[in-house]
């Protein structure tokens, strides 16, 4: 068996080549680099390949930092999951301290195989957070809901806003939060902006017995 050493690097682990073993395909919440997570412990997932027979998983350790700059090894600012004995590479909760709304967050996962030889680490990827309700500072709070007026309008239309910011300086990025209960269509400069949807919301009331 090609490449097998004992023990993870000092400091940023080096390339190791594709024959050896790779650990690639990172996800948070199933996607990859995904924008508006919006669960308060996201699931992580990744796979890992190797040339050699019968290799796998053994172990593993997820770490989560505020920077790219702030990984470093077996170090993060945010969390790290120390090393793990498992096989499990989908859906592991992150079990770090409370994340921030509206925020983007680095990570990455260091695996080692069943015999605690050395694979390597994942490439840095990130996940930014969604407007949760849990720091109460930049959540839905205060948010300001639109709709049509009484309970049960009487004409079957649909809300409309539209309103006009006017920009000071250069936009380096920018970033639109919306929630509607079913689907919604979202515009900038009369340009759609694609917003991943299920399709539509739907109620079913049962009655008892």
């Amino acid at each position: 068996m090609a490449g097998t050493t004992g023990a993870p690097p000092a400091g940023a682990a080096p390339r190791r080549p594709v024959e050896e073993g790779e650990v690639y395909g990172l996800t948070v919440e199933h996607r990859i680099d995904p924008l508006g997570v919006d669960a308060a412990r996201p699931r992580f997932g990744w796979r890992m390949r190797s040339a050699g027979r019968g290799r796998s998983q053994g172990a593993y350790e997820i770490l989560v930092a505020s920077s790219p700059g702030k990984l470093s090894g077996d170090r993060a600012d945010v969390w790290s999951s120390g090393r793990v004995p498992s096989a499990d590479s989908v859906a592991v909760r992150y079990r770090g301290k409370p994340l921030r709304a509206a925020t983007r967050y680095h990570w990455t996962v260091n695996v080692w195989d069943t015999e605690g030889r050395w694979i390597g680490s994942g490439p840095v990827a990130w996940f930014e957070t969604s407007l949760m309700s849990t720091d109460g500072v930049t959540g839905w709070d205060d948010a300001e809901w639109i709709g049509m007026s009484g309970k049960r309008p009487r004409s079957p239309g649909a809300p409309m806003l539209r309103t006009q910011t006017r920009l000071t300086g250069r936009v380096r990025e920018a970033r639109l939060y919306v929630s509607a209960l079913g689907v919604y269509d979202a515009y900038v400069s009369g340009h759609r902006v694609t917003v991943p949807q299920d399709g539509g919301t739907t109620l079913e009331l049962l009655p008892p017995g």
